[in-house]
Parts: C-alpha cells; structure tokens; sequence
C-alpha cells in the first residue's frame, strides 16, 4: 500500500507542477509556453491527407530557441524527417526558422527540436507552431481530452487543419528575456520581427559598440504597391547578430526612434505609417542584445503630396467572451483620413462588416461563435476614395462558461487529492518511523 501512494503521489505531484511553472527572466532558457494532457492517449498522424496539424501559443518571453513536443510513431527507424516551422506573429505571419530531426521512435516521447540561435518574439502575440513530416512510417501528435493542463488562461489553441479546433497539442516552448527587450508588446502581429510592416515606438538610438559592424549602403523608397516606403540595406559583416533596428525621424539631425526591427537574414522593411507630402529620414543598426552598430548612412524620401491613406496601425483584440471579440487601433498621423471599413472573417467567409468614423477607435462584434477563430481586417479610406492596405489581427472566443467552470473544476479536484495523498502518505511514513 505504501508504494501505490509513493507512486500515485508522485505522479500527481508532476501532473500538479504543470499548474504553477514559474517564470525566469536569465538569458538562458527556460520554460515559457506549454500545454501537458492528463491523459496522452488521443492523437492524429501528421501529413494525413495533406492536413497540417498546428499549435498557437503567445509568449511572455522575447527570445525563442527551443520546442518539445511529445510524439510517437511507426516504422520510423531513424529515416523520417519530422520538421518543426514558426510562423508569426499572427496566424498567417510569415516563417520565422524551422529544424528538422530524424528520431527513432518506438513508444511515445518527448522530442526537442532546438533552433540554430535564438529567434526574436514579440511578448503577447501569436506565433504557430507547425509540424510536418515525409518519408516512411507514421508520426502521431499527442493531444488532451478534457483534463489537460494548459499555461496561460486563452493563451493556446490547436487546429487538426486551417480552420478546425482541436485540444491543445503537447508542447512546450523555451527562451529568455533579454534585458532590454527589442521589440514592444503588440497582440496585433502589426509590428513584426521581419519587417513586412511599423509602428512607432519609444526606444531611440543606444549606445553603440565597435564590436558590431555597421550595416551599408542604406536606401529608402516610397512604393505605392508596398503601401509605405521600402528601406533596403546590405549585411552587417558581423555574423552573430540577432538583427537590425530601423529608426526614422522627420529631421537628418536628431529626434531617430525605432519604427520596427528585422531578424538578421532580412534586409528590408517597409514604413507604412505615412503622411502624403512629408519628408523622412531612416537609419539602420545592426543589434545583439541591448548592443548596437553604429548606424548606417542616413537615407531619406520625400512621400507624394496624393498617395492612399496610411494603413492602421496597433489593431488588436482587447477582449473577448464565447460570443464577442472587442477590437481597438490608433489613429494614424494622416489627416486626410475620412473612415474607415471593418471587415470580420470566419475562414475564407466575410461574415461581418461596418463603416466607421475617422475619430473610432474601438469596435466590437458581438454575437459569434463560441471556440471558435475570427480575422479581423481594417482598411482606411479617405476622401479620393483611396484605401490602405489592410490592417490584420485574429481573434478566438473562449469556450462557453460552462466548459471553462468544468476545466477550472478538475484543477482544483486535482490539487485537493494531491494534498490529501500527500497527507496520507506523511502519516502512514510517520507511523513506519513510530513503529521502528
């Protein structure tokens, strides 16, 4: 009997740690995102029919290197590839690294997939985890059925294909934070470690080092099929970089800040918060950490006095129940914008849509579908009848609040019988001591 309990407590011990994983802030890594299935006997075969399995998660952290996930697999024999790909930030953000491993897999286990340095994130965005395999055998991706453990509360949903919910997949992500975080918290995808689009921030030139070499030949150009103007750059001669860091200002001589930050293979970005008519000025620094280069040459372009308005910058989703999504944006700096279009997707389906004033700010659907991932898109107009580029975001509404009561249920449930067989087990110990 003593060894059922030592057995049956340990293991809700580790079933319990789940809940309360605390959090680390040292630049080496540590837990960040995860979800553990109570019971891993639930999984789909990756590739079946072409369907790509998916996992989201929103990070606390800022730096990513490392994903485990538990699979298990047949006829595998150390030949099949098994290839993990980030995307983001956003649902259909672009890819970010990928790592591919070759395992032998027998029974179920725990796989790391560990990337070639660490990957810039954005804390409070969404990222997706996508895994993929070819070649013989099968590979299965284990997943919960209702007494899982999830961190974060909404942080993380799975999709057996592009559309279609599912319980959360086992995995788990790993990083740091680096002292001076690079990137600011945006849930919006809109300011992106790739450069695809801006948004203002407070961080202004650091202090330099001539560790780092500086980026060359820096232009900048306004494209209107880009939407804004497209900054350009040759390499930093220093490989161990973790990117760039593009600033502008409205003079050659002062007043730069940082309107966005690339990962180190991308040497392009676009400036999408424009004024028509108005002159700007762009300078480029390599970074690793909280060091950078000094800066690149100062590249400058006059914006057409008629161009679309100014796409709509820091669209997020600030709340949400099992049938609202609540959105808000900030206004951009160009008068000339006289509304704007707010569009709601399901899938592929425009499911909603209004027509807003200049001065909105903040909309909110109301009566959707519980579980379930909406698009948001946001496009500015003004009195030409010229619109932005859309602005983009996703949204999920929660589980109706009986699932979540249910959830919350079984963890507490769990937590009580962890201390009443702890209990147990420190008493039947003391009596084995007593009778000695």
């Amino acid at each position: 009997m003593k060894k059922v309990l030592v057995v049956l407590s340990a293991l809700l011990i580790a079933v319990s740690g789940f809940f309360f994983v605390p959090r680390s802030q040292a630049e080496t890594s540590t837990q960040d995102q995860y979800c553990a299935p109570g019971v891993e006997t639930s999984y789909e075969m990756l590739g079946a029919g072409g369907i790509i399995r998916s996992q989201t998660f929103e990070p606390t952290q800022n730096r990513i290197t490392e994903v485990d996930i538990k699979i298990g697999g047949l006829n595998l024999n150390g030949g099949t590839p098994i290839t993990l790909t980030l995307y983001g930030p956003g649902f259909d953000g672009p890819q970010l690294t990928t790592k591919t491993i070759m395992p032998t897999i027998g029974v179920p286990s725990t796989r790391s997939w560990t990337f070639a340095g660490p990957v810039t994130i954005t804390p409070g965005a969404v990222y997706k985890l996508v895994l993929s395999t070819t070649g013989p055998g099968s590979v299965y991706w284990y997943y919960g059925t209702g007494d899982q453990s999830c961190d974060g509360d909404n942080r993380t949903y799975a999709f057996r294909d592009s559309t279609h919910m599912t319980w959360d997949w086992n995995y788990k992500t790993m990083g740091y934070t680096v002292a001076d975080p690079s990137a600011p918290i945006d849930t919006t995808g809109n300011t992106t470690t790739t450069g695809s689009t801006t948004t203002t921030s407070d961080e202004s030139l650091g202090t330099t080092t001539a560790s780092i070499a500086k980026p060359l030949n820096l232009t900048a150009a306004y494209s209107q099929a880009d939407g804004g103007v497209k900054v350009s750059w040759k390499a930093s001669t220093t490989a161990d970089i973790d990117g760039y860091k593009v600033f502008r200002s409205e003079s050659q001589s002062s007043g730069y800040t940082k309107i966005t930050e690339t990962i180190k293979s991308k040497l392009d970005a676009i400036d999408s918060n424009i004024v028509a008519g108005k002159t700007y000025y762009y300078q480029v620094r390599a970074y690793k950490g909280s060091n950078q280069s000094v800066s690149s040459n100062t590249a400058s372009v006059k914006i057409p006095d008629s161009v679309p308005p100014a796409k709509p910058i820091k669209l997020e989703v600030v709340d949400k129940t099992d049938s609202m999504l609540k959105v808000t944006w900030r206004k951009t700096e160009d008068a000339t914008v006289t509304g704007y279009t707010i569009n709601l997707y399901k899938g592929g389906e425009k499911v909603r849509t209004a027509e807003l004033e200049a001065g909105d700010e903040l909309y909110s659907f109301f009566d959707l579908d519980s579980a379930t991932v909406y698009k948001v898109e946001l496009i500015a107009k003004n009195a030409k009848d010229q619109t932005s580029s859309p602005a983009i975001t996703y949204g999920y509404t929660q589980f109706p609040e009986e699932f979540e009561n249910l959830i919350d249920t079984v963890r507490a449930l769990t937590a009580v019988l962890v201390l009443i067989l702890l209990l147990i087990l420190a008493i039947r110990t003391k009596k084995h001591y007593l009778n000695k």
